[in-house]
């Protein structure tokens, strides 16, 4: 009975998600900065992969468009890996980026069917998955249900081998190239590597046709991957590491201590991994009491999961406190899920007395009320961004021109198909309205009302770009007049004409 009503559970779950969440929601944040590389692509006809904001063409190109760049050798991108950008490049052109949504949760469907197919994982093992951090990272973040997918490929294949050696060889490109789109899957596959390495020096190579030997293929096929990774790198930006490896260093000075604490536990409004699946935690505890009654294969996997929270924790660059779980650690639910829900391991997990499988019961509960209160908060801010999005699409024409990103955030993948425009810093305030001036443009300054830049002002911290209404009274001083004020909630909108 269980076998089929969690299932069923779980595709009700996907399906109620799925007609929540508008598609275009997911293009905030990040994901507005990926789909920015995506369509450098798009304006240069798959010539370049450098930016050419072909919308702001005749005003200042990509000086003031609203995404993160970076300069690197040959003009101007995102920090984002170039895979993905490239992979968007070419949903944005058979469709718009939005279908990115729905092409992610293909990839966490399928990851999860070769989890089930090929390890045999229980029901309660698919649940976990379905309920937890890594369908919301999957669904909302296309990048990482790659990488997910990846995962679920490495995995499978090195619990469960190919019988063909070619295939297992594939199988491990194919894992590998997890690491174009987000680099910390591979860490996975380092620590298996390392540990068979120690066990080949001790007591030699394995025999030709061993499942030991098959392993050690996949392995294989991934590390050409990464290296294909590198030298393309070293090609395009004269590293190995590439951007997004580069700019995550840079980003990780600037955090402290309390980052650890957030991304394993809890801090900055955000809950860490181990507190959103405290079941891991207890899973892995479990089979290390039973240390030697596990299987050579579960004791590689157990430890290599463990070094590589404990390497990806250091690595990561900052708590993502944009997503709880946090995306740079949640992809290791895969590797728990194998060896809890399959096999002798599993075996060994409900061999414990009730008791402790109750508290194990429990720990999924825990999982299971911020996965409720995530799919709430995630369902609202699509709300939210949607109201916004279409009152923006509502304003009279003209430029649109913000100080905050926060606000830009909400065009979408709008901000291909309308001029809009962002100013960070005070200093550049004169240059850009010389430059609206010389164009006779309309605009429509775009900014929060009175009483959210107060709470803004009282949070620690808080950084600000410089008063609003200074840059209102430079708009009036060369000629502009305003003659609509519009309000949503928390944003205002004047539309200032000459």
């Amino acid at each position: 009975m269980r076998s089929v009503f969690l299932p069923i559970l779980c595709a009700l779950f996907i399906g109620l998600f799925v007609s929540k969440m508008d598609p275009n929601a997911i293009l905030v944040s990040d994901n507005q900065n990926k789909i920015f590389q995506a369509q450098a692509f798009l304006d240069s006809g798959f010539k370049s992969q450098y930016a050419s904001c072909e919308i702001l063409r005749d005003l200042g190109a990509c000086t003031y468009f609203p995404s993160w760049q970076i300069q690197m050798k040959h003009g101007i991108s995102g920090p984002f890996p170039v895979a993905f950008s490239l992979f968007a490049a070419v949903v944005g052109w058979l469709a718009d980026y939005s279908y990115l949504f729905y092409i992610a949760i293909f990839f966490f469907i399928l990851g999860v069917s070769i989890l089930k197919i090929r390890n045999r994982i229980n029901s309660l093992g698919i649940l976990v998955l379905v309920f937890g951090p890594v369908f919301f990272h999957s669904v909302l973040f296309p990048d990482y249900s790659i990488s997910f997918l990846c995962t679920c490929i490495a995995v499978s294949a090195y619990r469960k081998p190919r019988e063909d050696r070619l295939e297992q060889i594939f199988l491990g490109l194919l894992a590998g190239l997890g690491f174009f789109f987000r680099p910390e899957n591979s860490i996975l596959l380092f620590f298996l590597g390392i540990i068979h390495i120690v066990e080949w020096i001790k007591l030699g190579l394995p025999k030709k046709d061993s499942e030991e030997a098959k392993r050690f293929l996949l392995l294989v096929g991934s590390g050409v991957s990464i290296l294909f990774y590198g030298i393309l790198n070293f090609y395009l930006y004269d590293s190995p590491w590439g951007s997004r490896i580069y700019v995550n260093a840079t980003v990780a000075r600037d955090h402290g201590a309390l980052k650890y604490v957030s991304l394993l536990f809890a801090g900055h409004g955000r809950v860490g991994f181990l507190f959103f699946c405290p079941w891991i935690a207890l899973g892995a505890v479990l089979l290390f009491l039973k240390w030697r009654s596990l299987e050579k294969t579960e004791k590689f996997l157990l430890s290599a999961s463990i070094l590589s929270l404990g390497a990806g924790v250091l690595m990561t660059p900052n708590d993502s406190n944009i997503d709880w779980g946090t995306r740079y650690l949640s992809w290791l639910c895969v590797p728990a899920v194998v060896l809890f829900f399959s096999g002798n391991s599993k075996r060994i997990l409900e061999s414990f007395p009730k008791a402790v499988r109750w508290v194990g019961v429990l720990s999924f509960l825990v999982s299971l009320f911020f996965s409720k209160v995530y799919y709430v908060t995630e369902i609202a801010q699509s709300k939210e961004m949607i109201r916004y999005n279409q009152f923006f699409r509502s304003l009279p024409e003209g430029v649109n021109v913000s100080t905050r990103n926060t606000i830009t955030a909400l065009y979408g993948q709008d901000i291909f198909h309308k001029k809009v425009m962002i100013v960070r810093e005070k200093g550049e305030y004169s240059k850009l309205v010389n430059l609206l001036l010389e164009k006779n443009e309309n605009v429509n300054l775009i900014r929060y009302n009175s009483a959210i830049l107060s709470k803004l002002r009282s949070m620690p911290k808080a950084k600000e770009s410089g008063q609003d209404a200074e840059l209102e009274k430079l708009f009036l001083s060369r000629g502009w007049k305003i003659s609509q004020e519009t309000s949503l909630e928390k944003i205002e909108v004047l539309h200032l004409t000459r």
